[in-house]
């Protein structure tokens, strides 16, 4: 998938998550989210981790604070109270804003990741018409869903993990000092009667506590991976359909169609709702279990007497809660020469740094779901950047009849473009998925020889115009097919591009390049003109005018755009398919009489036997493979 990698592994259906396959696909998207330190995005991860070290630098200055705070408190010391509320108070700024900068910079690394993504992906898709022939391709269903939610789902969740994995490890780190220092201090004022074993046995003890949890969690977690891959492919599936009745709307309502669609659309949903029902019933039993192993809850109260009544505290009633009791008060019952308002200092700060690090824990141990969910949305983008590199390569994996096949074009009748004429040489026309429509086929087209192409239905006519376009190959590894240098394809469905009238005329050249190619507005609008449209032209405003032309053209006014852009753009061949079939007798005469006046060579495919009069050859499908080519003895129409 990587751009200089030759072999790239297969994506496996069978499981989903963050397994070792799955790892190193991601160290394949990686280099394309990261592909070097001095970059932007490099800018964006140090600032990141700076602000991420900030943050919990900032977490062990609250604790000091709240710790001096309950002791001016049970020392009733109202100046120190000022003090302490001042500090708080006076920290809480640089605090609220180093939390917006870790929003703000988590976002702008997704946007970075995805924009890399998007700009990869995007350029194989559109490249070697990948983009077409991944249509026939039966490994992804809904494309467009991988090149926008999917690639926009892994930007954000690598972002969000790298945050989420990234601040309580410094977190962990920071806490960890400063409570074997605490420790140390706790055990006596002198450095010699000091123990490192005694400072470290809490934390130790907390680590086995933590050890044993993580193993508990991913021994009973459940395959997050697999659940988000499903379910992104059934959310894919519901809009694909709802895109179809969209598409189809007015077919669907001519035949009355709303019942079976309506059927379609909720069993698409029904699928959808059976994903997030499953998903949402293997949450409740491991959110259950997390909670009860990771939960942190330490609230404190503290109140004294007038007879200095111990402190009381609630330390919950979860395993991380007891552990936490146990390392924070292990200290505290063998410290001697302070005072209660000292212990209370110093038992308020360490719950504080315990529960930063009991948080940052929770988090590394809870971000499990988060990487096995990643590594869903890892192997769909994998596998779209194995078909891609499969279409590139000329290779199409099908399943008809539940059958894995592999149709790979590199062996087929090599196709020679800038030619003077069209021409294939023992070339034999099949479908996309490799079925055989012909015989090789042998003939020769020259410039000036219109050619109507027709035969029964199936029998390759539309596929002729693909293979000579490029689009897709014909069979015989000695075949040769001849595409001329300058052609342009009409099909029956005329596209209409986004933009204006004079841009729809001028489509597939950008206006930039047509102002340099001295195509102004008179040529646009003579070519209207010519091919009937000038009453459109009046109607709708003038050639500026921005509509959206699918719903606002009927179809024969839609053939004739594409006849104004022939008549605009002329090219030596035009290869029409149909494209005359909703005009109109009179507007049918009228373009096939421009295009060849304007010295165009006419390779037409349709069933009208009137249009043989257009042209002065005929290619003739018999529907059992072979064809002929023969010149016509009918007057050509003037």
């Amino acid at each position: 998938m990587v751009a200089n990698s030759k072999e790239v592994a297969r994506p496996s259906r069978q499981r989903s998550g963050m397994t070792a396959e799955s790892t190193a696909r991601a160290r394949e998207l990686l280099r394309i989210m990261f592909p070097r330190w001095i970059s932007g995005q490099g800018a964006l991860l140090t600032a990141h981790s700076l602000i991420l070290t900030t943050r919990s630098m900032l977490s062990l200055y609250v604790a000091h604070v709240n710790g001096m705070m309950v002791k001016a408190i049970i020392d009733q010391n109202a100046n120190a109270f000022v003090w302490t509320i001042f500090r708080w108070l006076a920290i809480a700024l640089p605090s609220t804003f180093v939390n917006s900068c870790i929003r703000f910079l988590e976002k702008r690394l997704a946007l970075a990741f995805r924009s890399n993504l998007t700009a990869f992906f995007q350029e194989k898709y559109m490249a070697d018409l990948a983009y077409y022939r991944v249509r026939f391709d039966s490994r992804i269903d809904v494309i467009d869903q991988r090149l926008t939610d999917d690639i926009t789902q892994l930007s954000a969740q690598t972002a969000h993990l790298y945050n989420h994995v990234t601040k309580p490890c410094f977190d962990i780190l920071l806490v960890v000092y400063s409570l074997i220092k605490f420790n140390l201090r706790a055990q006596s004022p002198s450095k010699q009667n000091r123990s490192l074993l005694t400072a470290v046995a809490p934390l130790l003890f907390g680590t086995g506590v933590v050890i044993l949890s993580m193993s508990v969690l991913r021994l009973l977690s459940p395959r997050f991976g697999a659940e988000a891959a499903a379910r992104s492919q059934a959310e894919g599936h519901y809009r694909t359909t709802h895109s179809r009745v969209l598409t189809s709307a007015e077919e669907i309502a001519f035949l009355r169609g709303e019942a079976v669609e309506n059927a379609q659309l909720c069993a698409a949903y029904a699928e959808v709702a059976r994903q997030e029902r499953r998903s949402a019933w293997s949450r409740l039993y491991f959110v259950t279990i997390e909670q009860f192993v990771l939960k942190w809850d330490h609230n404190w109260s503290a109140f004294y007497s007038a007879n200095n009544a111990p402190l009381t505290i609630d330390t919950g009633r979860y395993v991380w809660n007891a552990a936490g009791s146990i390392m924070v008060a292990l200290p505290q019952l063998h410290r001697v020469g302070t005072s209660v308002s000292e212990r209370a200092m110093s038992y308020t700060e360490t719950s504080k740094m315990l529960s930063d690090a009991a948080d940052a824990v929770q988090r590394l141990l809870s971000a499990q779901k988060e990487v096995q969910e990643l590594g869903g949305y890892v192997d769909r983008i994998h596998e779209l950047g194995c078909v891609l590199d499969d279409m590139h390569a000329g290779t199409i994996v099908t399943n008809p009849s539940l059958t894995e096949r592999r149709r790979n074009f590199s062996k087929c009748a090599r196709l020679v473009p800038g030619q003077e004429a069209i021409f294939l040489e023992g070339a034999t026309l099949t479908t996309p998925t490799g079925e055989v429509l012909t015989k090789p086929l042998h003939f020769r087209v020259e410039v000036g020889q219109h050619t109507l192409i027709s035969g029964p239905n199936g029998s390759g006519k539309s596929t002729l115009l693909r293979v000579i376009a490029g689009l897709c190959s014909a069979a015989g590894p000695n075949g040769r097919i001849g595409q001329p240098a300058s052609f342009m394809v009409a099909p029956q469905r005329a596209y209409l591009a986004a933009g204006s009238l004079r841009a729809q005329v001028l489509y597939p050249m950008a206006t930039t390049a047509a102002t340099k190619h001295g195509w102004g507005d008179t040529e646009v609008r003579t070519a209207l003109q010519q091919a009937g449209l000038g009453a459109v032209v009046e109607r709708e405003g003038g050639i500026h005018a921005c509509r959206e032309w699918a719903d606002v053209l009927s179809g024969g006014e839609r053939q004739q755009l594409a006849i104004a852009r022939l008549a605009l753009h002329r090219p030596t061949f035009a290869l029409l398919d149909e494209c005359t079939s909703a005009m109109t007798d009179e507007n049918e005469r009228r373009s096939f009489t421009l295009l060849r006046d304007l010295g165009i060579t006419l390779f037409t495919v349709a069933h009208q036997p009137n249009l043989r009069l257009f042209h002065t050859h005929s290619l003739i499908f018999d529907g059992a493979g072979g064809c002929t080519h023969e010149a016509n003895t009918a007057r050509l129409a003037t």
